[in-house]
């Protein structure tokens, strides 16, 4: 019998949720949470503004999933909501300074983890890994 390519990747995924909990970043910040790192990671890096619907593009979330998600990290802090002139529905989403500097720790110890989780593994078979789970992606989205 075949291997399960979902159970193989659920279980990579919880191997690496668990690599990040022991993050000293998440442990001393008791605000912070997995996704909100990858949305402080995407807003700081992301040229011009940033609404709500790039962040559900970007992680492939619902609306509602989006809006709490970013009004718990308002809340906390970790960024603000910014009217826009040419639309008053519109708010761009702007990162904190005290975000910036958590966002500055957590990418060196999630560029380590990575380094860990891909030790021993070539450029190209990364390159394959890659464009079979971004296809995965694809096939489960039509």
């Amino acid at each position: 019998m075949r291997d399960s390519v979902a159970v193989e990747l659920h279980k990579l995924d919880h191997l690496f949720l668990r690599s990040m909990l022991k993050s000293k970043v998440l442990r001393e910040s008791n605000r912070l949470t997995g996704m909100h790192g990858y949305v402080i990671g995407f807003l700081s890096e992301a040229e011009g503004d940033v609404f709500q619907k790039d962040v559900e593009r970007a992680f492939d979330i619902r609306r509602s999933t989006a809006t709490k998600i970013l009004n718990l990290m308002e809340e906390n802090g970790m960024l603000i909501k910014v009217p826009v002139a040419h639309d008053a529905r519109l708010k761009k989403l702007v990162v904190t300074d005290d975000a910036k500097k958590l966002y500055a720790e957590m990418k060196k110890e999630f560029a380590a983890i990575e380094a860990a989780m891909c030790r021993n593994i070539s450029a190209e078979q990364i390159d394959t890994i890659l464009s079979c789970v971004r296809t995965m992606q694809e096939n489960l989205k039509q």
